[in-house]
């Protein structure tokens, strides 16, 4: 009786070390088929380090003067999203229009971002003719 209580525990115990190791491999990223190694979850994930190129700072500083009235614009529609959203009964009306001077406000940017040759998420150049998010395009996983 005693022999089998210990197999048991040998047997629970090991399978316990086997699902802690999978579940922090997974976590880390490593390297397999679904991960890009270590690096996983930061930057853009549509591009390698040899897509990425530096933005000259004095580019960056006229995106950057020419934008900041929309990117104003922009954090003030997107707070006013969500004060509706937290509203009990949201406005569906007021929620497409924001939504929609949302996008227009964004394609705005995007066009002097294009103007410069910038990704509009602020990444440097666009790489593979996309438009990334960022960071925001790596929270389900990189392909």
């Amino acid at each position: 009786m005693k022999k089998r209580t210990l197999v048991v525990l040998g047997l629970v115990l090991s399978m316990s070390i086997i699902v802690a190791g999978s579940a922090l491999a997974r976590q880390s990223g490593g390297y397999g088929m679904m991960g890009s190694g270590y690096d996983r979850g930061y930057g853009n994930c549509n591009w390698n380090d040899s897509d990425r190129t530096q933005v000259a700072p004095e580019t960056m500083a006229k995106f950057q003067k020419e934008t900041l009235s929309l990117r104003d614009e922009l954090i003030t529609k997107r707070l006013e999203l969500s004060q509706e959203y937290d509203k009990d009964t949201p406005d569906a009306d007021r929620v497409a229009q924001l939504r929609k001077d949302m996008i227009d406000v964004q394609t705005k940017i995007q066009k002097v971002a294009d103007k410069y040759d910038i990704n509009a998420a602020g990444q440097g150049r666009r790489a593979r003719g996309g438009y990334g998010r960022g960071n925001a395009d790596c929270r389900g996983g990189c392909n």
